[in-house]
């Protein structure tokens, strides 16, 4: 039931990357899991993945869906985030830094990938 790596699993591992702000991108990342969990059962899941969800959420109330689904369902995610981020009030820096952030998350995403394929 559980994907591995799950979503968790994942943003846990990219925070342990060398970078010059880890702080920084601790908060976007934190930011990015709770917009996940909010947003997985109200726009992120097919119609016939629906059904395992709320199957889910009646039978572990408390589960944190992002130690649940994994980087297909994060990466849905990120088709939404432009529009998402327009909705906000941060100013442009703030949103430089967060595209920043994800860019290099994917990169990171990919390199994984690219790793277990080979």
């Amino acid at each position: 039931m559980k994907r591995t790596p799950c979503v968790s699993e994942l943003l846990d591992a990219f925070l342990k990357t060398p970078t010059s702000d880890a702080q920084c991108r601790k908060e976007i990342i934190d930011g990015l899991q709770v917009y996940f969990n909010e947003a997985l059962g109200a726009f992120l899941l097919y119609r016939f993945e629906r059904q395992q969800y709320a199957h889910i959420k009646q039978t572990n109330p408390d589960t944190v869906m992002a130690d649940i689904y994994g980087a297909e369902h994060l990466l849905r995610l990120f088709v939404k985030l432009p529009s998402l981020l327009s909705m906000t009030n941060m100013d442009d820096e703030d949103i430089r830094l967060v595209c920043t952030t994800m860019d290099e998350f994917l990169q990171y995403v990919a390199q994984i990938i690219s790793q277990s394929i080979c």
